[in-house]
């Protein structure tokens, strides 16, 4: 796993179907489970609603995550207007690192999701040494496993569309990942409808681009309201502008504009060396503003010294028989 596991989003999935399942998703093959976790035998933990498959001594992150996924599950099934059941079954694999996973998913990701077969599988080695967040990642992987679902088999939406809404539906909120270098970088919606980018800062930069264009049409309208007409079979443009007002080209225009101006600002202010300059500047002005303070008080106490000195030859001069 790279830096960028431990920075950003740990937990972004890489999707490989957007389609919902047909039907209640079957546990996974023998055949699936050996292609992430070599021969068996293997740990098994959960139920027949959530379960979890790990190599030997994975036996701990395969209890995890079935907690975090079971938990998450009735959120995101109301926030989409699914039923619990709709979502469930859930087949999770912790993979043990190395083997297919870090074929199929790049360096940056700690996850990823098959939505047609409710299933996700997730970086044991990124559980072990804690560079994700459980509770996010999981929530991550249901989301996208949610929207397939909620989709159904031939409603279709762009791919920074179901990041967005699984980076939303995790509750990532981490500030310090708003500030990207000296803005958000080369990113545009248009390059992300049906991939991210393999370079992690890029990568992250997508990520933040596609949640920031979530919340600009949660804003305007429910996303039930689109993903209604996108289940029903209308395409997406016309389905985008029915419900926003706006073509999908003219909205990612906005957002891009949108996102790199106020990204910029709130990176130029984050940075490592901006706040360095930040804080010497302020600990220049903390010290010219004591500095005329002390000024000023010498000044009052020198004039309040010299009014004490005088008060005495007065009285003395007043007393004195020629005067």
């Amino acid at each position: 796993m790279s830096s960028f596991t431990r920075i950003v989003l740990v937990g972004a999935a890489i999707v490989f179907c957007a389609g919902g399942a047909v039907g209640a998703a079957p546990a996974p093959s023998g055949a699936l489970l050996e292609r992430y976790l070599g021969r068996g035998p293997w740990f098994e933990t959960g139920d027949d609603q959530v379960r979890a498959w790990a190599a030997p001594g994975w036996e701990r992150e395969a209890e995890r995550v079935v907690l975090a996924a079971a938990g998450s599950v009735p959120r995101i099934a109301a926030a989409l207007d699914l039923r619990p059941q709709d979502v469930l079954p859930l087949w999770i694999v912790v993979a043990p690192g190395g083997g297919r996973f870090e074929v199929e998913a790049p360096s940056w990701s700690a996850a990823l999701a098959r939505p047609s077969r409710h299933l996700v599988v997730v970086s044991g080695p990124a559980l072990h040494a804690a560079r994700m967040n459980v509770q996010e990642t999981m929530a991550h992987e249901v989301a996208h496993v949610a929207l397939g679902e909620r989709l159904g088999e031939i409603g279709w939406m762009p791919r920074w569309m179901h990041e967005g809404l699984a980076v939303h539906y995790s509750n990532y909120r981490r500030l310090r990942d708003r500030f990207v270098f000296w803005g958000r970088g080369p990113v545009h919606l248009r390059d992300l409808e049906h991939s991210f980018p393999q370079n992690p800062t890029r990568a992250r930069a997508a990520y933040l681009e596609s949640h920031a264009a979530v919340l600009h049409m949660l804003e305007i309208a429910p996303i039930t309201t689109l993903l209604d007409r996108l289940r029903a079979g209308e395409e997406f443009d016309a389905a985008f502008v029915a419900v926003y007002g706006i073509t999908p080209v003219a909205f990612a225009d906005h957002v891009d504009g949108e996102v790199a101006r106020r990204w910029r600002y709130l990176a130029v202010v984050a940075s490592g060396s901006s706040i360095f300059g930040m804080l010497t500047l302020l600990f220049v002005v903390a010290v010219s503003v004591k500095r005329i303070r002390d000024r000023r008080r010498r000044r009052q106490w020198e004039a309040e010294e010299a009014e004490l000195e005088l008060v005495p030859e007065a009285v003395t001069r007043s007393e004195s028989p020629d005067a």
